[in-house]
């Protein structure tokens, strides 16, 4: 049992999805939330699309409203995974024409550069507590963020996600498509939005590409009122399945917040080959907080285990495309130190598994259920990784979307779940960017109390003392 102590360390599901290409929006003039959103730009048929929340009611200023709200694409139901006949046949023709999307590119070389990067920073912080997050959600904020800014600030950015502002667009498109899924078996959506001042004008053509490359809705409010915390809240959860209630009560806007950019990702499959809840029993699960009893899944199946340099791993597939690969450090070997190595990496990314050996047999399975969140601040491990400007409110550059000096990446929260039992898996992520304008005063309360001697001064209206006094005593 002890073999399996730190089974936890690394979670990497690999969805792999068919999906489509629409045209993006190149509108060039001026929108305030409020008014009637631009003209959304044509896209193929049977591509996610945007369209207005409520075509007769313009938001109402301060509530927080919808403006724009996004469709996805309908896809059939999958088919019993064995069965016959014509209809049977039918059924799995249209299962397949509805995921047939064309423009689909690998996205594989991008985000792996990503993922180096961020890893490296992740895996120097130990292995006291769990780190879960999500690389493709991560990702498919920072290519929102880099959409609405220019110059160095974008650069930056670009240089992180491995790709160039030309081909940007069609890595997350490829990215939203592949992972998406509703078919009835595999859930899997990613959800994007942004979220504006219902007080200030912001450029549309910065909007539209939002709005028609990555699907994103678009909300208008006070920033920094109770409706708007909630709506973005309830947007939260609405997109995660309600896995990260908890984290996202704690997502609020402050007063000085311009602009916010949120990302979710939520999944739930099943097992192809499922546990039997019948033979799971308590262990002991050997953590690096010390010994703990929990409940651990067993079963043998055919299948093969992967050997690499200080770790090996087992890879259980999804009842879809995808699956899950559980990666053992050897003894004496901790999490961090094989993230840190990326060794594990040539089983992924659709790399050779070069030093890495396979052993063919009857695997007998022993997985611990569990259920593990964490939430991280970004901002530091952006900067750790190339990503400064945008975080400096003299050198960012947001001019794509708002012609407004002193705004800069103020708060970039990143929260995921992931849990798994005898059935399948489920997890969520989101991340929120929050740009704020430092020029913008909040106001502050600050308590003023003169309750021992004090002096006074009164003058004219030229500021000529009329009357001076010390007060020691008050009778």
């Amino acid at each position: 049992m002890k073999k399996w102590s730190k089974i936890i360390a690394a979670v990497l599901v690999s969805v792999i999805l068919t999906g489509s290409f629409a045209a993006c929006g190149n509108e060039e003039f001026v929108f305030v939330p409020g008014e009637d959103y631009p003209e959304e730009t044509p896209a193929p048929t049977a591509a996610p699309t945007e369209k207005p929340a409520d075509n007769d009611k313009k938001p109402e200023k301060g509530s927080g409203s919808a403006i724009v709200s996004a469709e996805y694409p309908v896809q059939a139901e999958r088919p019993e995974s064995m069965g016959w006949g014509e209809e049977y046949e039918a059924k799995l023709k249209a299962w397949s024409e509805s995921r047939n999307y064309e423009g689909i590119i690998d996205y594989s070389k991008e985000v792996k550069t990503f993922y180096d990067a961020f890893a490296s920073v992740i895996s120097a912080q130990g292995d006291n507590e769990n780190i879960i997050y999500s690389p493709i959600n991560i990702y498919m904020a920072l290519a929102m963020l880099a959409e609405v800014t220019d110059g160095e600030t974008r650069a930056q950015i670009l240089k992180t996600l491995g790709t160039n502002y030309d081909d940007l667009r069609n890595v997350a498109r490829s990215i939203w498509l592949s992972n998406y899924s509703d078919d009835g078996v595999v859930t899997s959506t990613l959800a994007n939005s942004l979220w504006l001042r219902d007080d200030m004008p912001y450029n549309a053509s910065g909007l539209s590409v939002l709005r028609d490359c990555y699907y994103a809705s678009a909300f208008s409010g006070t920033m920094g009122s109770p409706e708007y915390n909630a709506l973005i809240q309830k947007w939260l959860n609405d997109n995660t399945g309600n896995l990260l209630t908890e984290q996202a009560s704690g997502i609020e806007f402050s007063p000085s917040v311009v602009l916010a950019l949120a990302s979710t990702i939520y999944f739930k499959a099943p097992w192809l080959n499922d546990f039997y809840e019948g033979a799971t029993e308590k262990a002991t699960f050997h953590g690096t907080a010390g010994d703990k009893e929990v409940s651990f899944m067993h079963k043998s199946e055919d299948g093969g285990v992967y050997y690499g340099k200080g770790f090996s791993a087992y890879y259980k597939s999804f009842a879809g495309n995808g699956g899950m690969w559980f990666i053992l450090p050897d003894e004496g070997k901790s999490a961090s130190e094989i993230l840190k190595s990326g060794e594990y990496e040539k089983l992924m990314f659709g790399q050779d598994a070069e030093g890495i050996e396979r052993k063919s047999g009857e695997v007998n399975l022993t997985i611990p259920k569990f259920d593990v969140s964490c939430s991280m601040d970004l901002i530091e491990t952006l900067k750790k990784i190339g990503i400064t400007d945008v975080c400096d409110s003299v050198k960012a550059d947001f001019s794509p979307i708002m012609d407004l000096p002193d705004v800069c990446l103020d708060e970039a929260i990143h929260a995921a779940r992931v849990k798994i039992d005898e059935e399948g898996v489920e997890a969520a992520a989101f991340t929120v960017m929050m740009m704020k304008n430092t020029a913008i005063m909040v106001p502050q309360i600050i308590d003023f109390t003169v309750d021992r001697p004090f002096l006074f001064v009164m003058t004219d209206q030229n500021g000529v003392p009329t009357f001076v006094g010390t007060v020691n005593n008050i009778e």
